[in-house]
């Protein structure tokens, strides 16, 4: 993990110019490089101001390339702490989303003594919810605090103990057994299959976000 620079554009904008990519993430794809270059300047400017936590990029130990980016940084308006990865098209399927996530779990555990750390993912992104298993992260079930309906995770670090989701709308304890994975089967963008469309309790829960 290394951090990004203005000449890294090129690169950057190979993953955050596809549309495949951010599909799974907040915001549209951006348009050019220069563009690009543009975020890159405004990502360091705001991770300077809150270190260790940032926004990383993820280049081949040969230094080769750049094949995606990590994230460790508080959840927005909140004090708790989230983990993210972000992979170029080209670099899925070959292990480095759950590599990093590992690295940056262990960051945040090890180095910065951080008790517990979150992820939050789309509920069709079958490829993150498959990485936050693999780390060993706990299912939570739906959130609405950001802004739209997500799946929120959790991993304990040493020493932690067990709560009960208190980021969830809601008194409910959130347990494994509240999270039925299988209503979210997986889902080609564009590739003429049925659209996945969201359980009923799902589609309540965004017009509920939709409406404030």
């Amino acid at each position: 993990m290394t951090d990004w620079a203005l000449d890294d554009a090129a690169e950057a904008f190979a993953i955050y110019g596809d549309p495949e990519v951010t599909a799974g993430l907040s915001g549209e794809p951006v348009p050019t490089v220069e563009a690009m270059r543009e975020r890159l300047a405004k990502i360091e400017e705001k991770y300077s101001q809150i270190k260790p936590y940032g926004f990383w990029a993820l280049r081949l130990k040969d230094g080769s390339k750049i094949v995606g980016a990590v994230i460790l940084q508080p959840l927005p308006d909140h004090e708790e702490i989230e983990v993210g990865w972000h992979l170029a098209q080209s670099e899925w399927g070959h292990g480095y989303a759950t590599e990093a996530g590992l690295a940056a779990l262990k960051f945040g555990f090890e180095q910065l003594g951080l008790q517990e750390i979150f992820a939050v993912v789309r509920p069709w992104n079958e490829r993150s919810k498959a990485v936050t298993l693999r780390l060993g992260m706990t299912p939570l079930g739906l959130t609405t605090e950001f802004r739209e309906v997500l799946r929120m995770v959790k991993l304990h670090g040493p020493n932690t103990i067990a709560t009960s989701g208190y980021l969830l709308r809601g008194p409910r304890k959130c347990t494994l057994a509240d999270v039925d994975w299988t209503w979210f089967p997986e889902r080609e963008r564009g590739s003429g299959k049925t659209p996945w469309r969201p359980p009923p309790e799902m589609r309540e829960a965004m017009k509920k976000v939709k409406s404030r």
